[in-house]
């Protein structure tokens, strides 16, 4: 696991552009706290100029310089606080950008299974978090390390003891106490973060889920698993929140000791007659105005460890790999004719292959179907025909060219896949067909509605096609759902159609009518189906059976061709 330190030199990189705003709130910081102590010293001069001399001119002028301090400090205080969140959200956003640009990548291979509430976790809380990185912890160090300079040196023209005295408990304050506490906060931290996501990953999986658990009367079951998940967590919470409150109480401590420390030399340096009794009475008042700055800093090590957790698990998917990198240079293709896999294998472990010396030719205009068992590997075949993966062994070209050579985003406009998920958009009915093909015209959508046997759907609301969907679709059943991935993958206009159970979640009838619309609107794309259901395969021109044998073919020519039953 990334150190913390590692963790802040990263995140400091990642603020590199807005240097500018960044110094500018820390010398606001610094000179805030500057005025801060030294209008306390000179309040302090003041009353024991008064004392001695009355109210002469010294007295007036060291008055003054306390008014006007106090008054400066509000307008820097305002300032600093300005610069420092006007940096903290920029780079915010452009780390939240970053997030959304690697889950893209990584999609869809490297995302499954890491739970979407947990993602959401970390687009959302975890970023957020690292608000008190940026705004409440970079500019306080650094006005912390001025502070330190500065005001010793004023100390040392008052007493060069107490300046060394100052600097050696600022070291304290500011260095040793928090690296010593920081490790006692870090592993509790990492632990609340990541119970976090799971339980988020729980509750959205069961709210999205409610009705299918509610029928196979699994609701308990699921209400379980959340109430051991939310245990977790809050139990990480609470040993988490110990060990921040812990340290933070020794930091107190430390300061109150620091104070203590600082007052008892200074008492002890004038009762010798070795420093002026007001001088003594300034550099600690000097002292103990200048504390905020470093207190602060002191509780970093234990305040700033969730912050540090949140970071490692945004850089843990900043870092991850995609399953099979986008060519963005490659060879370009901008029709389908052919897709041929030549002894293609794969294997998610060494001891456990999925295929073996697989062989398919899918022709254009041809309509294939790929049958077989639940764990087979027809998911992986067409995650390979996507290229979301890279076969071990064997050859998968298109059109003649090897895929891995072919340039990414031609190959995805060619090609596109109705997936066994699918996720509805809160937008309209029509964007959400759209979503592949935002240039598809509105007979292009129209006419993918009627194919996809749309039509009880989009009359069912005023507005037809431009009804505002609910989040994933809410007001959508599974059927309804699917439907509206088969009209994208239509409305796209790619010309190879991957479906991968397409009307798992639909009747006969309906089942029927879809399929008899594909094939009939068919214009030349290809279609290749993965399904369970026999009833689809009378419509297919080849069937592809899996087995743990390997790929086996079944061919209808144009006497026994059972398409139309």
């Amino acid at each position: 696991m990334m150190n913390d330190l590692n963790v802040a030199k990263r995140m400091a990189r990642m603020m590199k552009p807005l240097m500018a705003t960044e110094i500018k709130a820390a010398a606001c910081g610094s000179a805030q706290h500057l005025c801060a102590s030294t209008g306390l010293v000179t309040a302090v001069l003041a009353l024991f100029s008064y004392a001695s001399s009355g109210n002469d001119a010294m007295t007036r002028a060291y008055a003054a310089a306390a008014a006007v301090m106090i008054l400066l400090r509000g307008f820097l205080a305002y300032g600093e606080q300005l610069f420092n969140h006007d940096m903290a959200f920029t780079v915010l956003r452009d780390i939240r950008m970053r997030a959304f640009d690697a889950m893209r990548e990584l999609a869809p291979t490297a995302m499954r299974g890491k739970g979407r509430g947990n993602l959401v976790s970390v687009l959302m809380q975890d970023i957020e978090l690292l608000e008190i990185f940026y705004a409440h912890t970079l500019s306080p160090m650094v006005i912390a390390a001025i502070t330190a300079l500065i005001e010793s040196a004023v100390i040392a023209t008052l007493s060069p003891w107490l300046a060394i005295a100052a600097l050696v408990l600022y070291a304290v304050i500011d260095a040793i106490i928090p690296l010593a506490l920081a490790p006692l906060a870090q592993g509790p931290s990492m632990q609340a973060r990541d119970m976090q996501g799971e339980a988020h990953s729980l509750i959205l999986e069961s709210v999205d889920g409610r009705s299918t658990l509610d029928f196979f009367e699994a609701l308990g079951a699921t209400e379980s698993r959340l109430d051991a998940a939310t245990r977790r967590l809050t139990h990480a919470c609470a040993v988490s929140r110990r060990a921040i409150e812990r340290n933070a109480e020794i930091s107190r401590t430390a300061a109150l000791a620091a104070i203590g420390a600082f007052g008892i030399l200074s008492y002890a340096l004038a009762s010798r007659g070795v420093i002026a009794t007001g001088a003594a009475a300034a550099a600690f008042a000097g002292f103990v105005a200048s504390l905020p700055a470093f207190v602060s800093v002191s509780r970093l090590g234990t305040y700033i460890q969730p912050t540090f957790a949140a970071a490692r698990r945004i850089f843990a998917i900043l870092d991850e790999k995609p399953t099979v990198p986008d060519n963005e240079n490659g060879e370009l293709i901008d029709d389908f004719h052919e897709a041929v896999m030549t002894d293609v294998s794969f294997a998610y472990t060494p001891d456990a292959p999925v295929l073996r010396a697989a062989n398919m030719t899918v022709v254009s205009g041809r309509v294939i179907a790929i049958s077989g068992p639940n764990g087979a590997g027809k998911s992986t075949l067409i995650d390979m025909l996507m290229r979301f993966r890279d076969c071990d062994d064997g050859r998968i070209s298109f059109n003649g060219i090897p895929i891995r050579r072919i340039r990414t985003s031609a190959l995805r406009s060619v090609e596109t896949l109705a997936s066994q998920d699918t996720y509805i958009f809160s937008s309209s009915l029509r964007d959400n067909i759209a979503v592949a093909n935002r240039q598809a015209s509105s007979e292009r959508i129209q006419e993918a509605c009627e194919t996809a046997d749309l039509g009880d759907v989009v009359a069912r609301w005023p507005d037809g096609l431009d009804h505002v969907l609910q989040e994933n679709g809410r007001e959508l059943s599974d059927g309804e759902k699917q439907r509206i991935a088969i009209a994208r993958v239509l409305a796209s206009g790619a010309r190879l159609v991957l479906f991968d159970e397409p009307t798992s979640n639909m009747d006969a009838l309906l089942e029927g009518r879809i399929m008899h619309a594909l094939i009939e609107k068919q214009n030349g794309r290809t279609y290749v189906i993965v399904s369970h259901r026999k009833a689809i395969l009378q419509y297919c021109d080849e069937i592809y059976t899996l087995t743990g044998a390997g790929l086996s073919r079944q061919t209808f020519g144009p006497d026994d061709d059972i398409r139309h039953g």
